[in-house]
């Protein structure tokens, strides 16, 4: 690996990514929807947008976001090391990343492959945080972060639990509303993810 591709794992510049990276989806996604006037949050699924004309914007925003979110899983994993619960939240982070660039990649055009794949990237996102508020629980001085991952946590699961009981067709068309539920709380812990990585960083200079 080139020592300028290496760079963009340093904390400085990882820190950056993994605060783009929510962005990123937001924008794709967005820009998609108001480009959709077809769309609806109660009868359609977000993923219907990636076999519409708008998917060369949509999938790529996805794909380009999991790319993202890789990149900064792998960085924040080398800061967390030290810590195998969070190390545990980073590497399952970067499985959510990959599973992210998977559902861009295999759209409803591939149906099998895109459930496996958005099933994957939604149950992993839950499973990372939830390890993240384990550890933060275990480390002093972080009682707020613990207070807001936790909550946005059970709202994930609670999502999360709807869509995996819903009948098939339920799951596969009018489910936007619960897939936003699941997916864009998260997003503001990305940030203080990415804030900590900083901190870290200044923390321990090299």
């Amino acid at each position: 690996m080139s020592y300028k591709l290496k760079k963009i794992f340093e904390p400085e510049i990882a820190a950056w990514i993994g605060a783009l990276a929510p962005i990123c989806a937001l924008v794709s996604i967005g820009i998609s929807i108001a480009l959709s006037p077809w769309f609806s949050w109660t009868q359609n699924a977000l993923s219907d947008l990636g076999v519409s004309k708008v998917a060369p914007i949509f999938n790529s925003g996805l794909i380009l976001t999991g790319i993202l979110t890789s990149i900064f899983a792998i960085a924040f994993a080398k800061a967390e090391q030290e810590d195998n619960i969070r190390l545990a939240g980073a590497i399952v982070l970067l499985f959510m990343g990959i599973s992210t660039v998977g559902v861009g990649v295999f759209t409803e055009a591939f149906l099998g492959m895109h459930i496996l794949f958005a099933f994957s990237c939604f149950g992993s996102l839950i499973l990372s945080f939830t390890l993240f508020c384990v550890g933060f629980v275990l480390e002093l001085g972080t009682k707020k972060l613990i207070y807001i991952a936790s909550s946005i946590t059970i709202i994930g699961f609670v999502a999360w639990y709807i869509i995996a009981l819903s009948p098939i067709n339920i799951r596969l068309s009018g489910v936007a509303t619960v897939e936003a539920l699941i997916a864009f709380p998260f997003f503001p812990l990305y940030i203080i993810l990415s804030i900590r990585l900083r901190r870290k960083k200044d923390l321990n200079p090299s």
